[in-house]
């Protein structure tokens, strides 16, 4: 079914890996940081939670937001206190020139907004001091966003290294789009749910939120992807027993398989699966056995087996 798509996955992420960006640009959500770094001259920076992209003309260093909608959104973990929240935001500034936050429309960019990096970062302290919840999270609309620098047009196109790989890009967001597959799909590792897809002979789901995958005969699927052999399901915050006990079977009961499959580069490498049901149950045994605030399990492909083999 996937085909075609799969083939340019495995082309551009090739040329990726050429110019050392394969990893960030297919595994780490980074797919609209390389269209909005070749399309203002950039280039990728390789450095986790620091800046996104770099002007290699002045050496300055941005944060890229990057949407297929007109709102972005900015985390910075689990809320502590204030101080320790503004000098965490200070620290996470003190390197950038500025953020770029994006729209793009089937790869091509079609508006940015360039913020000062001292007006967005003080309504951000600010911001963050006023909300009481769990996560430090702010949302801009670009109409917000505007407030803290302007509009900016397309730059002179120059030669870039990204020349090649970005046709090709553009050309998975083309046929994805012909396929029905939604805009995101791309982002955070989600390319992995298609090379499933077409290993297992299943149709990706076109509504987020629910089963991953569909089967010819009806059947819903879901899936864990990972090029590091670690498969994490992840439930939200702790709650009650009887309320984790209905949130898992309500998920799973739906479910006829869930599979967790090793990726290598663009390849499904192994792959094994269980039923929705055994996950479901698995899950709260699990969970009503540990303590965190977190209801989150980590399996390898060998724990994995062991448990459900």
């Amino acid at each position: 079914m996937y085909s075609h798509l799969v083939q340019l996955m495995r082309e551009a992420y090739a040329e990726c890996k050429a110019l050392g960006i394969a990893e960030d640009v297919f595994s780490k959500g980074g797919i609209g940081e390389f269209i909005l770094a070749h399309h203002l001259n950039h280039e990728l920076v390789d450095g986790g939670g620091g800046a996104d992209g770099i002007d290699p003309a002045t050496g300055n260093r941005y944060e890229y937001k990057v949407s297929t909608q007109t709102s972005f959104h900015f985390g910075f973990g689990p809320r502590k206190t204030d101080r320790q929240n503004e000098k965490l935001l200070r620290r996470k500034f003190s390197e950038l020139s500025g953020a770029f936050l994006a729209q793009h429309h089937l790869g091509l960019i079609q508006r940015v907004v360039f913020c000062e990096p001292e007006l967005l970062l003080e309504n951000l302290i600010e911001s963050l001091k006023a909300s009481k919840a769990g996560l430090l999270t702010k949302r801009y609309s670009f109409d917000q966003a505007i407030r803290f620098g302007r509009e900016i047009e397309p730059p002179t196109r120059n030669s870039h290294p990204y020349d090649a790989s970005i046709p090709k890009v553009r050309l998975m967001f083309q046929l994805a789009h012909e396929q029905g597959l939604r805009a995101t799909i791309f982002s955070k590792g989600g390319q992995g749910e298609v090379l499933l897809a077409q290993h297992l002979g299943h149709a990706v789901t076109l509504h987020p939120g629910g089963a991953d995958a569909e089967d010819a005969s009806g059947g819903l699927h879901e899936y864990k992807i990972s090029a590091t052999n670690q498969f994490n399901f992840n439930h939200g915050a702790r709650r009650s027993p009887r309320a984790l006990e209905k949130l898992l079977h309500e998920k799973f009961q739906k479910i006829d398989r869930v599979w967790v499959a090793a990726r290598q580069e663009m390849d499904i490498i192994d792959c094994e699966s269980c039923t929705g049901p055994e996950m479901g149950n698995y899950l709260i045994s699990h969970f009503n056995g540990t303590k965190g605030k977190q209801l989150t399990k980590n399996f390898s492909m060998q724990e994995f087996r062991r448990i459900f083999k």
